[in-house]
Parts: structure tokens; sequence; C-alpha cells
């Protein structure tokens, strides 16, 4: 069983690809932990994404607040992040 310090490191392990998945478009890119809470944010075509992602031993959720105009790209966002997040912890 993964502990959520271990969690959180594969968390920021994976960081750098997940903001790849958007190529060149990404600028402003912010995070920082409190506790076993990450909070984010970045630019990513013109639009501000902010969220949270929240890690414990058996779990890693991930809320991401878009703008309306990007809710059209939600499943392929959501679907590329948990491809990459599933790459990591699956090793």
């Amino acid at each position: 069983m993964m502990t959520a310090d271990t969690a959180r490191g594969e968390v920021e392990r994976a960081l750098p690809g997940l903001l790849q998945e958007f190529g060149s478009d990404v600028s402003n890119i912010t995070h920082g932990w409190s506790g076993n809470s990450m909070s984010f944010s970045f630019r990513a075509r013109g639009w501000s994404i902010k969220g949270r992602i929240n890690v414990t031993e058996s779990d890693v959720s991930i809320e991401v607040n878009l703008p309306l105009l990007a809710r059209p790209f939600e499943g392929r966002i959501r679907s590329a992040t948990e491809r990459k997040l599933e790459q990591f912890f699956q090793g």
C-alpha cells in the first residue's frame, strides 16, 4: 500500500508530464501543497484553470474549475490526466 507521502511524491513527478499534454499553450503555472492537498493554477489556450489534487493512502482525487467555454474539452482533459496518473501509480 502506498503512503500519502509517497502519493504526493508521485503527483509531483507526474505534474510536468500532465502539463505537457497541453503543449506550449500552458503558462503561468503555480502550485503549492498544504498537507496532502495541492492547489494549482495555470493558463491554457487563454483560459485560467484552477484546481486541487487531494492524496490519501488509497486515493488521488482531482477537482478542476474550468471556464464555461472550456467545458467541451473536459472529457479530453480528464482522460489525459487520468491516463498520465495511472502510468505513474502503476509503475
